[in-house]
């Protein structure tokens, strides 16, 4: 079940983007954990996660509505149920901000509600 899973999340960071349509499409590093890309389609943003720190892998899928350079992201697939707020301060640059974590049985939440987290544009 788990190579399904890291085949999907690679088939999300490799996606054409001849379907995306977004200023900040592409790949994100969120140092030392791992990779975000992001790909947007009429104002909707769909951000993948893939934990490098991880063990397994684990990765998770978050949907929300992009406004000017600001996004609320929830989770669409993932080990939590995590809204964060996105703010894209650059092309190249965006602080995403933990405003709720709530765990699926077995796991726990990296970050804590209020996290702020400095991302930049890799690709």
């Amino acid at each position: 079940m788990k190579i399904k899973n890291l085949i999907f999340a690679i088939m999300f960071l490799i996606s054409s983007p001849t379907f995306a349509s977004g200023p900040y499409d592409g790949i994100w590093a969120l140092f030392p954990y791992g990779y975000i890309t992001i790909t947007e389609r009429e104002n909707v943003l769909i951000a993948v996660v893939l934990a490098t720190d991880d063990d397994d892998g684990g990765w998770g899928a978050y949907q929300g509505p992009r406004d000017g350079n600001t996004a609320r992201l929830n989770t669409i697939f993932g080990n939590a149920q995590v809204t964060f707020d996105v703010n894209f301060e650059s092309d190249t640059t965006m602080k995403a901000t933990i405003v709720s974590c709530q765990p699926n049985p077995d796991y726990y939440c990296l970050f804590p509600a209020g996290t702020v987290l400095n991302i930049n544009k890799v690709w």
